[in-house]
């Protein structure tokens, strides 16, 4: 009876004491971020509460003996989680494997599973506890894409491209660079770039170029490289290294053969230089014949002068004279022409003030025949050169000569979003519709023809754009319209203080 009473209390503190681990077991698993789960005989019969949040479903779900536990486990992988069961009935170990989960919502995730066979409420059961690891694997997808674009983008690239590591170690080139230097991938893996490419009076410049590169920068350079035969060219090397985790990790060089560029510029070059000459050659002569035929025609207006001493009263002679000295005042202005064409876009352009010069065209003047000129522009100041008094001047002068009728002549500006319109009016008889065009060609209306096509071509190299806007009948009108920036990017205009206070 006594021996019988010891076997009781030895099963009862061998059952307490499993009792007390599988507590121990479950405050442990509760508390795991990993999922925990008992799969007793194909049936889950204990999940921790982050196996249940992530599954989507309760626990009397999981516990139901109608749960079917592989409908947690994506297709694809069903033939690996039954193989595995089975080699766990065996009693073998099983190493970490990785597969999908499907939520009872249908969001998959992926997971890596470790699995072992215990014994569980006295029966054999599998242990699963499994880690997410859906964001590594987004992750490592995007390592893959990333890196396949890298290659498809080196492999691919027109120009030659060498990819090194952080000691400028060759570790790749593409086909480019073989058709480029002449070296297959197997002559230079490994070697240092310098010592294949760089030309000996390069070193020290190629050395410079290492160091921006290893302090993180990234650079564009002309330089001049070698083949594997030796042959030295022209080359744009664009270089940059590989950042990770805030360290240099390698680098990538790209080179672009611009020998063709440097022969163009070369020629270009001296295709200018020639330019130059002739345009000196080309000035000094224009300024000698300019001033001799200018000294032969005041020759020849001096003898017509004399001439209409001589011929007195007789009509047909004065006519005759006046028409030669008509001529002679044409080809004055023809030669003002080219003096002033020779000049253009030569001078550079800064801001000057618009009112300022207006008062100096006006000055030019010694009648006006009783017009009244209106300058509205004091304050405005336009990038421009000295031509622009010669614009101005111009204007007025066809508004005199063709007007007919002038007797005011105003000069504005108005403001506009993107940039200013400078306007040029009169009260004449203004310019037919069919005209308006034709106005600015070359050798076009009356006297020399050249005037207003002068005035276009000064306003192409200001940038401006100047069309006739007035209205026939009732005065000429021109419109000068100014962008509010240049090609460069500077200012074309300022405006009075009060004005831009006004605007802004």
């Amino acid at each position: 009876m006594i021996e019988s009473c010891r076997d009781i209390t030895e099963r009862k503190k061998a059952e307490e004491a499993i009792k007390a681990s599988e507590e121990k077991f479950k405050t442990l698993a509760e508390q795991s971020p990993n999922m925990i789960f008992v799969n007793k005989k194909g049936r889950v019969v204990y999940a921790n509460k982050k196996c249940v949040d992530a599954m989507g479903y309760k626990k009397e779900e999981f516990f139901s003996p109608d749960f079917d536990f592989l409908s947690l486990i994506s297709p694809e992988h069903l033939d690996l989680i039954k193989a595995n069961f089975i080699r766990h009935m065996k009693d073998e170990d099983v190493a970490p494997y990785e597969y999908t989960l499907v939520t009872k919502e249908g969001k998959s995730i992926e997971i890596v599973a470790s699995t072992k066979l215990i014994r569980y409420d006295g029966e054999n059961a599998i242990l699963g506890i499994l880690t997410d690891i859906t964001e590594r694997k987004k992750a490592e997808e995007a390592i893959r894409v990333s890196r396949e674009k890298f290659e498809q983008l080196f492999i691919n690239n027109p120009e030659a491209a060498v990819y090194m590591d952080s000691g400028f170690h060759i570790l790749d080139i593409n086909p480019r660079f073989t058709k480029l230097f002449g070296y297959s991938l197997g002559e230079v893996k490994g070697k240092h770039i310098n010592s294949l490419v760089v030309p000996e009076d390069r070193v020290e410049e190629a050395e410079r170029f290492d160091k921006k590169a290893s302090q993180g920068e990234t650079y564009q350079e002309d330089t001049v490289r070698k083949r594997k035969d030796g042959t030295s060219f022209p080359v744009s090397l664009s270089a940059a290294p590989i950042i990770v985790e805030t360290k240099v990790a390698g680098y990538v060089a790209v080179y672009k053969d611009i020998s063709s560029l440097k022969r163009a510029e070369e020629k270009l070059k001296m295709t200018l230089e020639k330019v130059h000459v002739l345009n000196e050659k080309l000035g000094v002569v224009g300024k000698l014949t300019r001033h001799d035929v200018r000294n032969k025609l005041s020759t020849v207006l001096g003898n017509a002068f004399l001439a209409r001493r001589k011929v007195g009263g007789d009509p047909e002679g004065l006519e005759h004279l006046s028409e030669i000295e008509l001529a002679i005042h044409q080809v004055e202005r023809i030669f003002d022409f080219a003096k002033t064409y020779e000049t253009l876009g030569t001078k550079e352009l800064v801001h000057v003030d618009v009112g300022k010069i207006v008062e100096k065209a006006v000055s030019l003047f010694s009648d006006l025949h009783g017009a009244i000129v209106r300058n509205d522009c004091h304050g405005l100041t336009v990038l421009a050169d000295s031509l622009l008094q010669q614009l101005i001047y111009n204007l007025i002068h066809n508004s005199l000569q063709h007007g007919e009728r002038v007797s005011l002549i105003g000069i504005r500006y108005e403001v506009e979003d993107d940039g200013v319109k400078l306007v040029y009016e009169d009260d004449g008889v203004g310019i037919p519709k069919a005209e308006k065009e034709k106005i600015f060609q070359k050798g076009y209306g009356k006297d020399t023809g050249y005037g207003l096509y002068l005035i276009r071509r000064m306003c192409e190299v200001y940038g401006w754009i100047i069309k006739e806007t007035g209205k026939a009948g009732k005065g000429a009108q021109f419109t000068m319209t100014i962008p509010r920036l240049n090609e460069s990017g500077q200012e074309n205009y300022s405006l009075p203080q009060v004005i831009s206070e006004l605007q802004a």
